[in-house]
C-alpha cells in the first residue's frame, strides 16, 4: 500500500508532530509500504522515502500556510496513493497533533476574568494572521471530501472532535 505524508516542514529531531509524524513514515516504511513525503522544507529525510518537495511562499504565516496546504491538496489528488495522513485539506487520515484549534480557541477566550477581557481576547484572536492561517487550515481540512478519518492522539483531541462535530 502506498502512503502519502503530509507535512510542510520535517525535522525528526524536533519534538511533537514532526516527530510523530516521522515516526509514522519509519513504521510504514520498516513494514514495507512505500512512503510518499509531501514536504516544503525537510531535514534527514527516512532515504527509503520518496520525497516530493512542495512550494510555498516564504514569508507571511498566512499566504505561506495556505500556500503549502493548496500545493499538497492538488499533489494528494494526482498521486496514486492509498491513503494520505496529514493536516491538510485532501488528506484522507487528519491527525491534529496539538488538538482543534476551535476548541483552542474556545479555551483561550474562557480563561478570561471578565467579559471585556474575554471579548478583546476573541477580537484579537480573530485578527491575529497565524490564527486566521489555523482557523482556515482545520475548516478546509475537516471539510474536505477526500477525508475519510481523523485519528484522535490523546482524549484532549478525542474530546474536541465530539464537541466540533455535535
Amino acid at each position: 500500500m502506498r502512503i502519502a505524508l503530509a507535512v510542510d516542514t520535517l525535522d525528526g529531531a524536533k519534538g511533537g508532530a514532526e516527530r510523530g509524524i516521522a515516526a509514522l513514515g519509519r513504521a510504514l516504511a520498516d513494514a514495507g509500504h512505500p512512503v510518499v513525503l509531501l514536504c516544503a522544507e525537510v531535514s534527514n529525510p527516512d532515504p527509503r522515502w520518496e520525497l516530493v518537495r512542495l512550494r510555498r511562499p516564504k514569508f507571511l504565516r498566512f499566504r505561506r500556510v495556505k500556500g503549502f496546504a493548496q500545493a499538497a491538496e492538488r499533489a494528494l489528488g494526482e498521486f496514486p496513493v492509498s491513503v494520505s495522513f496529514g493536516d491538510v485539506p485532501g488528506a484522507t487520515v487528519y491527525l491534529p497533533h496539538g488538538g482543534l484549534w476551535s476548541a483552542w480557541k474556545r479555551q483561550e477566550i474562557a480563561s478570561s476574568e471578565t467579559a471585556s477581557e474575554a471579548k478583546a481576547r476573541a477580537r484579537s484572536i480573530d485578527r491575529s494572521p497565524r490564527q486566521q492561517a489555523a482557523r482556515w487550515l482545520e475548516e478546509a481540512t475537516l471539510g474536505h471530501p477526500r477525508l475519510k478519518g481523523v485519528i484522535a492522539l490523546s482524549h484532549m483531541v478525542k474530546d474536541n472532535l465530539k464537541y466540533a462535530t455535535e
